[in-house]
């Protein structure tokens, strides 16, 4: 049985939840959308501000968030991403 990939896009937007980081999303037509993450998976994330917005990732340019990110340890993504290559 194969582990589930953890790849760094999931673990950034897994922080920036958890944290309920303010950002800003820009959408590739040029909108910028601002609130909190409040979920996603591989296709879509789902944002709260004034509204809550349902946004498909291919549709995203940029993801900024509006505070220093503290405690994101790219570490762990490392680590995770030699044990996937050590067990092909």
């Amino acid at each position: 049985m194969s582990r589930p990939t953890f790849n760094l896009q999931d673990q950034f937007l897994n922080h920036l939840r958890k944290e309920r980081t303010p950002v800003t999303v820009h959408i590739l037509n040029g909108t910028k959308i601002t609130g909190i993450i409040r979920g996603f998976d591989n296709f879509s994330i789902l944002l709260k501000g004034e509204n809550q917005h349902f946004i498909y990732k291919h549709s995203v340019a940029l993801i900024v968030p509006r505070k220093a990110i503290r405690d994101f340890d790219m570490k762990e993504h490392e680590e995770r991403k030699m044990e996937e290559v050590v067990n092909v």
